[in-house]
This record gives structure tokens, C-alpha cells and sequence, in this order.
């Protein structure tokens, strides 16, 4: 058996495979992490947008309460001066 000899470019390039292995990883775990980085600021923005809602259905609440408060007091006084009479 004649003794073949191993090409010197094999190594190369089974090092420029395991290189572009290792950038194609990385490219894959940098867009998890922008796709990651997307959600958060989404749900920050529905948070922003709840809270907004929320303090406009409580400064609602709040006037429609002083109203009934008021229309209390009116009532009351209206009774007062239907039993003086």
C-alpha cells in the first residue's frame, strides 16, 4: 500500500467550517435576543397604555361620585324645606 500523503488544506478547511459554525450560532442567539428585547418593549408600551386608561376610568369615577354626592346634598335639602312646610 502506498502511503498517501494528508492534503494540507484539510485542516483549513475544516477550521473555516467550524468557524462559520460558530458565526451562524451567533447570529442565531443576537436575533433571540433583539426578538426578546421587542417583546419587553411592547409589553412596556401596553403597561403605559393600561395605566393611562386606568387613571382616566378612576378621574371618571371620581367626578361621576362627587355628582352623586352633590345630588345628595340637594336632595336633603329639598326634604328639609318640604317638612317645614
Amino acid at each position: 500500500m502506498a502511503n498517501i500523503p494528508i492534503s494540507p488544506l484539510i485542516p483549513y478547511i475544516g477550521g473555516l467550517i467550524s468557524m462559520a459554525g460558530i458565526v451562524f450560532h451567533i447570529g442565531k442567539q443576537s436575533e433571540k435576543l433583539e426578538t426578546i428585547g421587542f417583546e419587553v418593549k411592547a409589553l412596556e408600551n401596553k403597561e403605559d397604555s393600561y395605566n393611562i386608561f386606568m387613571s382616566n376610568i378612576n378621574g371618571k369615577l371620581l367626578i361621576a361620585d362627587e355628582k352623586l354626592k352633590n345630588i345628595e346634598e340637594d336632595v336633603r335639602e329639598i326634604k328639609i324645606k318640604l317638612n317645614k312646610r
